[in-house]
């Protein structure tokens, strides 16, 4: 129970999170090297303009092509940064208040503007033993059952006749 809770600490309290201001440059997915360097060249050149003193939230109304980021003078709000790994790597060494160089990112190029940061609060392992005991119940309640469901499959002889369904079980049943 406690190896457990051990590996899934963030998931009885509140996560770490981070608030963070973006402005966002998106790479086709098929964009070739010349298309990708033109749009590193616009995010290199907001940078600079950042550098020289404009405002980031003016910049990233302008500049970011993240609609949600748009309207909000690139504020995203809180994130949890474990949930994306490149975000977590990415501010991990700014402070408050300071902005990343360009960065790649899954949709393309990112500044990132590090605005706060608020640690985990995690619950006592006493205070969420129960909870804990709970959770790996129904989690072996529910392999129980996958189980028993294929092993009816397997006994009934189980065939899938929809072409779009067939790859929703395997060929040969576990």
């Amino acid at each position: 129970l406690y190896k457990y809770y051990q590996e899934h600490q963030e998931s009885f309290g509140i996560p770490a999170m981070v608030r963070i201001s973006q402005i966002q440059f998106r790479v086709p997915v098929d964009a070739d090297e010349k298309t990708r360097a033109e749009i590193k060249a616009k995010a290199d050149g907001a940078l600079k303009r950042l550098k020289a003193g404009e405002s980031f939230s003016t910049l990233a109304s302008e500049l970011t092509e993240n609609p949600q980021a748009k309207v909000a003078g690139g504020d995203l709000g809180f994130l949890q940064s474990s949930k994306y790994p490149w975000l977590q790597k990415s501010v991990a060494g700014l402070q408050v208040g300071e902005v990343s160089v360009v960065l790649e990112s899954p949709v393309g190029y990112e500044i990132l503007l590090l605005q706060d940061k608020r640690d985990a609060m995690l619950a006592p392992y006493a205070n969420v033993r129960d909870n804990v005991i709970g959770i790996l119940q129904q989690e072996a309640q529910a392999k129980a059952r996958e189980q028993y469901a294929w092993k009816l499959a397997k006994e009934v002889g189980v065939t899938v006749e929809q072409p779009e369904l067939k790859s929703a079980i395997p060929e040969t049943l576990p």
